[in-house]
């Protein structure tokens, strides 16, 4: 018991900042939706209406810091595109990443009703120039 209390006295600095790194993350990491195949992934893209695709890692702190403008995007296409948050170390999503040959996140793409992509963005999102290309694919 004395050897602990020593330890915790000697480490106790490093300590709380394991935890409050480790509380930083779980709070910031961003919620992927859950697949359970490629060919729910295919559905999805597929559906008549416009799918933004975010490939992102919670391990990714650019994707952390694009976090609140994804969310922000995500907002103001409700109603008008769906969006799919895949994390590219997934089971799921690392074979989607690879096929549509994401190579850096955070990677948004953008799929036509059809599924076909038809707009790329890999690192900063331009929020303006999705939302451009959404409503082009709705008139």
């Amino acid at each position: 018991m004395e050897r602990a209390r020593r330890f915790l006295k000697d480490n106790g600095l490093v300590l709380a900042i394991i935890g409050v790194l480790v509380i930083g993350y779980l709070l910031l990491r961003t919620p992927g939706d859950r697949l359970a195949s490629t060919d729910e992934f295919e559905r999805q893209i597929r559906s008549g209406q416009p799918t933004l695709v975010v490939f992102y890692t919670n391990t990714c702190t650019s994707c952390l810091l694009a976090r609140p403008a994804i969310d922000g995007l995500a907002r103001g296409l409700q109603g008008k595109a769906n969006v799919l948050r895949l994390d590219a170390l997934s089971e799921s999503g690392s074979s989607i990443a690879t096929r549509y040959e994401v190579r850096g996140v955070p990677t948004l793409i953008l799929f036509d009703g059809e599924g076909n992509p038809v707009l790329r963005q890999v690192g900063t999102v331009r929020a303006q120039e999705v939302k451009t290309a959404v409503d082009a694919l709705l008139e």
